[in-house]
């Protein structure tokens, strides 16, 4: 069944270091006994969950009987203001494992009820997700963490994170802490800290989607585009 209408209600919850995880959630407009499972859309790297064609396929998957929450990674750089990179602090600390930990905590709020919708009843029971670029390579790590979560479906997604840094990258971390890179939307130049390269070193085998795949019995759709 297609839906005529979709509704969007925005949002925040904490995630587990205190930082808001600013959200979107889109479901079909009918009567509020009706339940619909949620897809987890997950933004990738220099991205936002108003990026783009990104509130397009939201509403597209919302029209078509589900309830669809985008958000924000918490440490995506991206405040209040919800379209300007503000907090680039933030973002020079973004780590596979706190955009990991964040779709955990989504699920959570989800599952106690913190998270949820006054238009319709969300069916928790029935997780999907589908992420972008970067956020599909944590979708492949997601689904195979928590087991809420029931299908997958990445969208040009990174395979193994860890072969995206270059040589030059490597370096200035190693000499000064961190390195720099360009959002070439934007012109803004952003530092990346040494903790996010450490990170995806050190906890590769939860963090790499090329590993965590190999976990997944659950259906999965790899889209190339």
């Amino acid at each position: 069944m297609i839906y005529s209408s979709v509704k969007k209600e925005t949002g925040s919850v904490q995630s587990r270091e205190d930082l808001p995880i600013y959200f979107d959630l889109y479901s079909p407009v009918t009567t509020k006994t009706r339940s619909f499972p949620i897809i987890l859309f997950l933004h990738g790297f220099k991205g936002f969950k108003d990026w783009g064609a990104f509130p397009d396929a939201c509403e597209y998957l919302a029209r078509h009987g589900f309830c669809v929450l985008a958000f924000n990674f918490s440490k995506n750089g991206v405040g209040e203001k919800m379209l300007e990179f503000g907090q680039p602090e933030l973002f020079a600390s973004e780590t596979l494992s706190s955009d990991l930990n964040d779709v955990g905590d989504i699920i959570s709020r989800l599952k106690n009820g913190e998270l949820r919708s006054d238009q319709v009843m969300i069916n928790t029971d029935i997780i999907g997700i589908i992420g972008h670029s970067r956020g599909g390579h944590t979708a492949i790590a997601a689904a195979a963490e928590y087991p809420g979560i029931q299908a997958v479906v990445t969208w040009s997604a990174v395979a193994n994170y860890n072969k995206r840094w270059s040589e030059e990258m490597i370096s200035d971390w190693e000499s000064k802490g961190y390195t720099e890179i360009e959002n070439s939307r934007t012109g803004q130049v952003f530092k990346l800290d040494k903790v996010v390269y450490d990170d995806a070193i050190e906890n590769a085998d939860r963090l790499m989607a090329s590993k965590r795949v190999k976990e997944l019995h659950i259906p999965a759709l790899f889209i190339a585009a």
